[in-house]
């Protein structure tokens, strides 16, 4: 049986009603290979979204794109 993340519910101590909060925790730890793998996949993401940007932005300096569009300083001087 699943349980939620978080819920609450009333638990009668005497004649005072104490509210308790259950998490959901892990059963074990977590092997410093999994960790490893995890970790790796991250920054193997984060690196190919920060060559993407950069190759964007080369190739606006540049001129050569011709999809990427932006108005430049001096359009937005003229009007």
């Amino acid at each position: 049986m699943k349980r939620q993340y978080w819920f609450s519910f009333n638990k009668k101590i005497g004649f005072i009603y104490k509210k308790i909060f259950i998490m959901a925790v892990p059963k074990k730890r977590t092997s410093r290979s999994k960790k490893n793998s995890r970790k790796a996949t991250w920054y193997n993401k984060a690196n190919v979204k920060a060559k993407k940007a950069y190759s964007l932005a080369c190739s606006v300096l540049d001129g050569k794109s011709p999809s990427f569009i932006y108005s430049s300083t001096n359009n937005l001087n003229d009007g």
